[in-house]
């Protein structure tokens, strides 16, 4: 993660006031994030089965009684297993 600074309050010459939102930070990364769902066995803790996703998991999964899953990409896209 970083921060910068922000540099462009009405004080310094730019048009934010104040306590307007920042956006500014973030985080570097060299390579593409990708994630990753994971079926855990509850009693042993042993990894089941692992599927990996081309972008992060920033979203939460649905899980249906006749075990399926649903999760959301970050480019609209719907995956069901």
């Amino acid at each position: 993660m970083y921060t910068e600074v922000q540099k462009d309050f009405v004080d310094q010459g730019g048009t934010v006031q104040p306590r307007d939102r920042f956006a500014g930070g973030g985080n570097r990364n060299p390579e593409r994030l990708i994630g990753a769902i994971k079926a855990v066995d509850p009693v042993t803790g042993e990894t089941k089965v692992r599927i990996r996703l081309d972008y992060p998991n920033f979203g939460g999964i649905m899980a249906t009684a006749g075990n399926l899953i649903f999760a959301g990409h970050l480019d609209g896209h719907v995956l069901g297993l």
